[in-house]
């Protein structure tokens, strides 16, 4: 079945869990540490300390030479007054990242910002043909968000970053109400994204409750 013919309604009360970690997770990440010329540190919710945390290291094993923070002032942030770029930034250069080698990007609001943003700001520095870009952000988050680079940017090389906080990621995320509803959340946006036409409208094989209903 195509991304965007499964039903918001099928995510609320037919799939289970199996269905969907097929729908939202990467079970397979190209993370082979190749040198990159940009990492691109995603805000959000959990960006401290694991994504931050994150892009220190691949800073510091010399796999990316600069790094591009995105994020504003997001819908549900409760600081309506500082961008997340700006604190993550800070807590950057406290850990001895230099300033030079960081770049901002303050006015996205949402995922799709943050990638829209990210490129028109990459536009300006590097060909885009040939850019190679790190993205890091949470394991849930790195299917949606590689899903809108690609739609964008014909990049030379990508490569995916998960960063795992132990309770959104693919083996935790089952374990609470919350993070639970974290995932359906997610699993929502792709369908939506994917019936916009926003990202790539790609099968999901073996679906649970579509088994079922064929019998």
């Amino acid at each position: 079945m195509k991304l965007s013919q499964i039903r918001i309604s099928d995510i609320l009360f037919k799939a289970n869990s199996k269905d969907l970690e097929k729908i939202v997770f990467k079970k397979k990440h190209k993370y082979k540490k190749a040198k990159c010329d940009i990492g691109l540190l995603l805000g959000g919710k959990s960006m401290i300390p694991y994504r931050v945390n994150e892009c220190i290291e691949l800073f510091n094993q010399g796999i990316i030479d600069k790094i591009l923070i995105s994020g504003g002032i997001g819908y549900t942030n409760i600081d309506r007054k500082h961008p997340e770029a700006y604190k993550l930034r800070d807590i950057l250069i406290s850990n001895g990242i230099p300033p030079e080698s960081i770049i901002i990007e303050d006015q996205s609001k949402s995922t799709i910002q943050n990638i829209e943003y990210s490129i028109d700001k990459l536009s300006e520095m590097f060909d885009l043909d040939k850019i190679s870009i790190a993205l890091i952000t949470s394991d849930f988050h790195i299917k949606r968000c590689i899903s809108l680079i690609r739609k964008k940017l014909n990049t030379n090389y990508l490569l995916e970053c998960p960063v795992y906080d132990g309770k959104n990621d693919i083996h935790t995320w089952n374990n609470s109400i919350l993070t639970r509803q974290t995932i359906i959340k997610e699993a929502i946006n792709l369908v939506l994204l994917a019936k916009k036409g926003l990202i790539e409208d790609k099968d999901i094989k073996g679906l649970s409750y579509i088994k079922k209903s064929s019998k």
